[in-house]
């Protein structure tokens, strides 16, 4: 059995070292910890979780209390939940509950008794006081899935409102008129928001709510089967069915079967939820689905945030966006079919269709509570959000749409360094554990300390030199030695920067570096063209840092998006001249990859950047075309820059134009007349924003008041008139 001493003498550093690791203590240098953490991964140490214990008062074990263990929508949350926990040295205990309140209060006296450091639940009505205990006890708890009445503490949910309000717009768009909707349990919020968004729909459409169209049961299969034949037996005669999950859709397409209907010939069916079962199953189901995986992540990224909290964390609400993913059983392509055709779903080809689900606007906000006035919705009822226009990010905002503002907007490019940072703060500052970005509080308090518009969080995945045989797995070896980081740390890492900022009017954006720079890094090449004819699979270990880097962008956005003034790509080889030049290898492999990257931002429509040193002007048609609408720190000089500006108005904003080197020069007055000569070069010049151009703690020797002078220069010289 390995021992703490195995992994000290395999990592060169003392047994004392080790155990700062394992207990996340802060002061550890990042390179030591990474190589303690690649030998406990190498040699297979096991932390002895008792004697933590023991030390911390800890059990590190947390409960997860849900309905149903057997549905695939609760198993994928549960994956989630683990995975997370997992990475965070913590134990899952996990309870079924089958919807039982004689159960679910047995289960909430276990994990009392267990003396479990958390709690994850999904509770079985709105009525907060079947918590009450939980509460009573200062047992941090999350409440997932489902809104609870009266609940002061965390919670994730996903949007049902704007959910169905989507599947019966549709429905709507395809001529149905006579929709039922097959819902669950009264008690539960998600069964009752289905309703909601369901009424909603009908309401703006100008149809007539017809209760017999509304029905309630169980959230499983045999509650499908009844509801359908009740539904068919009353005579509404609908001409589309809304099951509010999988496990009643299953049902409701059995007993459609029985009854001879075919679908979606003689009626349509759409459904919420899509697990792998119900796909192979029913593989032309029209639905809404949930991310039940991403679900569990941030429900237990909440719950070990405020475990681990030194002081009082408000509540916080997650509210995590659907897809609507449109197939064939909504009838969508019956036009060319015909109104009674039999359709053989097993030879149609896939034309499968996602769309994100946007949140609902004020107008359908307020309609809603006209509709349901007995029924508040945390989410859509009147409970303020966080404001996300305050002055310093309405000036951000407004350079990024070519409006106009008070005066250029300003913000932190790619770091300024400890030694500037403490010059502003007057005291010590650290790395937060990422490694990667500054401590939250620190980094919030030297932009406002400096007047910034933005603050950037840097979401990376950086590999490193990776020694491989020719014929070996590259893509394998290189997961091995630089595992990617933990989704749930990295959503925590921004979520800590969002709370930090919260109230003072700064801007946060996202910075993911991108995959070509990273991949020449695993193989210790500089020009990507060479790079691809020496190693084969260098196109699969792009795909695959594209992929991850997607999902985690998917995730942040998914979560944050509304709280983001943009979302940053960062590849210094990516549109450079060597690449640019190449159509083959810029258009047909570069183009895509960055598109489909991407993606999730474009989705949620916030604006993205690449943020690049060397960028090859003839790129740019090229990214515009997949959605990039920002160009950040490009390396140009001021002139160059200026003149690419101009031509792309109305079209790409445009971040930088100081020069590192300005902030040498010898004197404050030089500093000051550089500074005034960019200003009036960029200020006629919508969508410009203004930041340094390279990261300052390269630059050794910088005098730290040279940077606060330009800042302040640029703040007296760069006001609109």
């Amino acid at each position: 059995m390995t021992t703490i001493r195995d992994v000290a003498k395999y990592a060169g550093v003392s047994p004392i070292t080790v155990s700062r690791v394992v207990n996340d203590a802060d002061n550890v240098n990042a390179h030591t910890k990474t190589r303690v953490e690649k030998a406990i991964a190498e040699l297979g140490y096991i932390p002895n979780l008792a004697a933590r214990s023991l030390r911390s008062k800890q059990s590190y074990t947390i409960a997860l209390i849900l309905p149903d263990i057997t549905s695939a929508f609760w198993t994928t949350v549960a994956r989630g939940v683990e995975d997370a926990a997992q990475g965070g040295g913590y134990s899952v205990f996990l309870c079924n509950t089958d919807e039982n309140p004689e159960k679910f209060t047995k289960y909430i006296n276990t994990v009392i008794r267990q003396r479990v450091d958390g709690v994850l639940i999904a509770p079985y009505s709105m009525d907060g006081r079947q918590l009450s205990q939980l509460s009573e006890m200062n047992i941090p708890t999350v409440v997932i899935d489902r809104r609870v009445n009266n609940w002061e503490g965390d919670s994730v949910y996903c949007d049902s409102v704007a959910g169905s309000h989507a599947l019966v717009q549709h429905l709507l768009s395809l001529g149905h008129k006579r929709i039922a909707i097959l819902s669950g349990p009264s008690a539960t919020s998600t069964a009752e928001d289905r309703v909601s968004g369901y009424c909603l729909a009908l309401r703006k459409a100008g149809i007539l709510i017809d209760n017999r169209l509304i029905l309630r049961g169980e959230y499983r299969e045999s509650s499908g089967v009844m509801l359908t034949r009740e539904l068919l037996e009353s005579h509404v005669e609908p001409t589309a069915i809304i099951a509010a999950n999988n496990a009643i859709a299953a049902g409701v397409l059995e007993q459609l079967k029985i009854q001879g209907l075919s679908v979606p010939g003689d009626i349509a069916v759409v459904c919420f939820d899509e697990m792998p079962e119900m796909e192979r199953r029913f593989p032309f189901l029209t639905n809404v689905t949930q991310p039940a995986y991403d679900m569990g992540v941030n429900a237990t990224q909440l719950l070990l945030s405020r475990i681990s909290a030194n002081g009082n964390l408000r509540p916080r609400e997650v509210i995590l966006p659907t897809r609507l993913i449109l197939r064939y059983s909504c009838g969508r392509f019956l036009k060319s079919e015909g109104s009674k055709s039999q359709i053989r779903y097993s030879i149609i080809p896939d034309s499968t269709e996602s769309v994100l689900v946007k949140p609902l606007d004020e107008s359908d906000r307020d309609l809603l509570l006209s509709i349901s006035p007995d029924k508040p919705n945390s989410q859509y009822g009147g409970v303020s959000e966080v404001e996300l226009t305050k002055p310093n990010k309405e000036r951000l905002t407004n350079a990024i749409l070519f409006q106009p503002a008070d005066r250029m907007a300003i913000l932190e490019n790619r770091g300024v360094g400890k030694t500037i940072m403490e010059h502003v703060l007057g005291r010590s500052v650290r790395l937060a554990p990422d490694g990667l970005n500054g401590m939250p509080e620190d980094a919030v308090e030297f932009a406002l300390k400096m007047g910034l518009d933005a603050v950037p969080c840097e979401i990376f995945w950086n590999l490193g030199p990776v020694p491989y045989e020719p014929d070996s797995d590259l893509v394998a070896k290189a997961r091995q030695l630089y595992p990617p980081p933990s989704l749930a740390v990295q959503i925590s890492t921004l979520e800590n920067l969002l709370n930090a900022a919260e109230g003072t009017g700064l801007g946060v954006y996202v910075r993911f570096n991108s995959f070509v720079q990273n991949a020449l890094m695993a193989v210790s090449e500089s020009d990507l063209r060479t790079a691809l004819q020496r190693h084969p699979s260098l196109g699969k270990l792009m795909d695959m840092l594209v992929k991850h880097q997607s999902r985690v962008m998917r995730a942040l956005c998914d979560r944050f998006g509304r709280d983001l003034s943009f979302v940053s790509i960062q590849d210094d080889i990516l549109a450079s001249q060597a690449i640019v030049s190449d159509p083959d290898l810029f258009e047909d492999s570069i183009l895509p990859r960055l598109d489909q990257m991407c993606t999730p931002a474009k989705e949620h429509d916030i604006p993205i950047a690449l943020d690049t040193l060397t960028l090859h002007p003839s790129a740019l048609s090229g990214l515009y075309e997949i959605g990039i609408r920002m160009i950040q720190s490009s390396g140009l000089e001021p002139t160059g820059l200026q003149s690419l500006a101009r031509e792309w108005t109305g079209k790409m904003a445009f971040i930088g134009g100081i020069p590192a080197e300005v902030i040498f020069r010898a004197s404050k007055e030089d500093i000051e007349e550089q500074v005034r000569q960019i200003c009036e070069s960029f200020i006629a010049q919508p969508g410009f924003i203004l930041s340094v151009d390279d990261s300052l703690s390269d630059f050794p020797g910088l005098q730290p008041q040279n940077f606060v002078t330009m800042i302040r220069s640029v703040q007296h010289y760069g006001k609109y008139p």
